[in-house]
């Protein structure tokens, strides 16, 4: 998993070479992240695909987000959701979709480690795992279609608030 600084969070999928206008990424083992009652409540996941280059900088192909107040609603068990994003290009049309496969596990409540906010404990249901990623109907901006499509998943405003993350 890829962990940005600046309270960032976001990670990315390998490059799927030759992928085309679609692409599936299944069994995704290194997207967790640990989150709070407020970021399931009010965050948004912005996932944009990209297209990798060799020679020059990647090609944006779409960008949209999703939110996560469906995996805040549940009741203390695993809870698997799967979004449908529809992706915009740079002029805001449509851009093709990806369908992103989330679950969250909850944790044990964490202790705030601040002096101000000690005893008080954090709202913190669980990690969320991104656990498969598919995209569709992509533009075709390479030659003969051999577009090396990955995806990146961010969450601005992220803060890393529980022990043993990575």
């Amino acid at each position: 998993m890829l962990l940005t600084l600046e309270n960032e969070w976001s990670a990315k999928t390998e490059e799927m070479k030759n992928a085309g206008r679609s692409a599936v990424w299944s069994d995704i083992t290194d997207m967790e992240l640990p989150v709070t009652t407020d970021i399931l409540k009010y965050k948004r996941i912005t996932v944009t695909v990209l297209d990798k280059n060799t020679f020059k900088n990647d090609s944006w192909m779409g960008k949209g987000d999703f939110s996560l107040r469906k995996l805040g609603s549940h009741s203390g068990a695993p809870l698997l959701v799967t979004h449908t994003v529809r992706l915009k290009d740079k002029r805001g049309r449509s851009a093709g979709k990806v369908l992103v496969e989330a679950e969250i596990q909850p944790l044990p409540d964490i202790v705030a480690p601040s002096a101000e906010a000690a005893g008080a404990a954090l709202q913190a249901p669980g990690m969320v795992s991104f656990l498969d990623c598919s995209v569709s109907k992509v533009a075709e901006t390479a030659m003969m279609g051999k577009q090396d499509l990955w995806v990146n998943l961010s969450l601005a405003g992220w803060k890393n608030t529980t022990e043993g993350t990575r």
